[in-house]
């Protein structure tokens, strides 16, 4: 974080936010981020940010075998170097209300190199602990590559669970200059 803009019990605002994943590689890149926590869940062994504004996101997306992308990677627990004598004991993390505003994405996901997306709004929710779950329950934006023209994603929901598999689901509706299409996929 470069700096705290304001904090206050229970929210703050953050500008120059970074985000490696657990091999050191930046992923995210945040100019604005406005947060709400529940500072209570702390003693629940719970990091819980009720609410995420994202202004401004600039997210690389390198293929995981853990969690399909390293940026939903980079949100898992680190490992503790002595383990934990029951699972109650775990720490986790949940963050509601993920918002983000005129994003950039680019890099490649599996099955997929060279993407890159302009002007992207989303939102989604992340939660992390013994397993892990992402759903983008709205992503809208430009997709300029790697496809030879530009189209637009206007509905897509996406959800990624390690637990009890690891699974990957969704649906999209793509629009280009003429023509729309439906995609489903899941894996």
């Amino acid at each position: 974080v470069d700096r705290v803009a304001s904090f206050s019990l229970g929210s703050a605002v953050l500008e120059g936010v970074y985000v490696q994943d657990p091999q050191g590689r930046s992923v995210l890149s945040i100019k604005t981020l406005e947060v709400d926590f529940d500072l209570t869940a702390l003693l629940r062994r719970e990091a819980h940010l009720t609410r995420m504004h994202a202004k401004g996101a600039r997210a690389r997306l390198i293929p995981s075998e853990v969690a399909s992308v390293s940026l939903f990677e980079a949100f898992l627990p680190r490992p503790s170097r002595q383990p934990s004598a029951a699972d109650e004991s775990s720490f986790s993390v949940r963050f509601d209300g993920i918002v983000l505003e005129q994003a950039e994405l680019y890099g490649s996901v599996p099955g997929l190199n060279g993407i890159r997306a302009h002007d992207v709004n989303a939102a989604a929710s992340i939660r992390a602990g013994a397993a892990f779950d992402a759903e983008i329950t709205r992503l809208v934006g430009r997709v300029t590559a790697p496809f030879t023209e530009p189209f637009a994603l206007e509905r897509s929901k996406l959800r990624i669970t390690t637990s009890p598999a690891f699974l990957l689901s969704g649906a999209f509706r793509i629009a280009r200059a003429a023509d729309r299409a439906r995609v489903k996929l899941s894996y």
